[in-house]
């Protein structure tokens, strides 16, 4: 991690550093082969060779098609792309949004009621996990579109996905999903799932910033395209030149990722060693009487772990201050979604699983990637520990 090499990183859900194959990936195609993707001249064919093969080698890896695969700048292009792609094809209707989805998701659905749709969000139970008693009821016309996140960013609940997408299948409904977390630590093979959009960013999954994905199901996709896509890039669905060099990048962080998905299986690689070590985290943790866990116990991302603090007297620690402790001893950990730290409203996420407004900024959240090690875990226990008996 370069200058970081001595820093603890925990907020792997906030990003990821990239994987030197990465960055030297991204710097020899931008010295090589820096035309733009779009021009007939030489330098662009060279690019586009690049783009189009980089196209064909995540399609393969996630075992889709090179025409199901869009290039965006990142999942909140994608999550709009998407979404706003399905308002211009169907009558306006309902949407229907789970109630812990990113900021992203809200801010593309809100613009849709500008032309006529009704935004609905759905309940989750104290676990964070979609009521599905709750979807069904919703399941009828005018629905037209669901999106619920794969995997919840900040209190990392993982969502029962093929039940919703076979649920909106069965109606001709389309199932989005924002799958920026989960595809970090399960590359969601594309052609084994009932859903129909899928957004993600690379930097989640130690890839480079600035590029991410949205999966289109070829059939759905023949529909959303633009009439005068020759004016467009990506089949017409988004203005701008592609950024070759970092879709480049992308092309080997997913590389990685099915490499390491696949060694998981056999109880070897680094998502093995994530999962362990986020294990003895939480093993770690339970012995500190002043810590009490949120989100689902199983059901839940393999490598993140949010818990709220409390003083001796059970009183809410504000996890923002824990924070800045946490920096002084050059570890890094977070206070909630990156997205929403910096505000003072009531956090929404917190607020629908059932957490009391005046323990919400108590919420702690680790997330862990295989830079770390053993002795980086236990250091952050001691360390927290020491912090809390600060307060007592």
């Amino acid at each position: 991690m370069n200058q970081y090499d001595n820093h603890i990183y925990l907020d792997a859900a906030a990003t990821t550093p990239p994987l030197s194959v990465v960055v030297r990936t991204v710097s020899e195609i931008q010295r090589s082969y820096w035309g733009n993707p779009s021009s007939i001249n030489r330098p662009g064919i060279m690019a586009r060779e690049i783009l189009e093969r980089s196209r064909l080698f995540i399609a393969d890896k996630l075992e889709t098609t090179s025409e199901e695969v869009i290039f965006t700048s990142g999942a909140s292009e994608s999550v709009s792309i998407a979404l706003g792609a399905i308002s211009n094809f169907r009558n306006p209707g309902r949407i229907v949004l789970s109630a812990i989805e990113h900021p992203c998701v809200y801010a593309a659905a809100r613009e849709l009621i500008r032309f006529g749709w009704n935004v609905v969000e759905l309940d989750v139970d104290n676990n964070g996990v979609v009521e599905l008693n709750k979807l069904e009821s919703y399941l009828s016309y005018p629905t037209q579109i669901v999106s619920v996140i794969s995997s919840q960013n900040e209190i990392g609940t993982i969502q029962p996905l093929e039940q919703i997408g076979n649920m909106c299948r069965d109606r001709n409904i389309i199932f989005h999903t924002d799958a920026t977390q989960l595809m970090s630590h399960n590359p969601l093979l594309w052609n084994r799932l009932p859903i129909d959009l899928l957004s993600c960013s690379a930097h989640k999954f130690q890839g480079p910033k600035g590029t991410g994905l949205l999966l289109v199901r070829e059939d759905l996709k023949k529909s959303i395209t633009k009439i005068d896509s020759d004016q467009l890039q990506e089949s017409g669905l988004r203005i701008g030149t592609q950024a070759v060099p970092i879709i480049a990048g992308m092309e080997q962080a997913i590389d990685h990722l099915r490499n390491q998905y696949e060694l998981l299986g056999n109880q070897q690689g680094e998502m093995y060693k994530v999962q362990n070590l986020t294990y003895t985290l939480k093993s770690l943790l339970s012995t500190i009487p002043n810590i009490q866990f949120i989100g689902h116990p199983t059901e839940r991302q393999p490598n993140l772990i949010c818990c709220l603090i409390s003083d001796k007297n059970n009183q809410p620690l504000r996890a923002s201050k824990l924070v800045r402790q946490f920096s002084k001893y050059g570890i890094s950990v977070s206070s909630g979604s990156a997205c929403s730290t910096r505000k003072k409203s009531p956090n929404r996420v917190l607020n629908a699983i059932g957490v009391p407004q005046q323990w919400q900024n108590s919420a702690l959240r680790f997330s862990l990637g295989p830079w770390l090690n053993d002795e980086d875990i236990y250091k952050v226990s001691d360390i927290l520990n020491k912090i809390i008996n600060e307060y007592n």
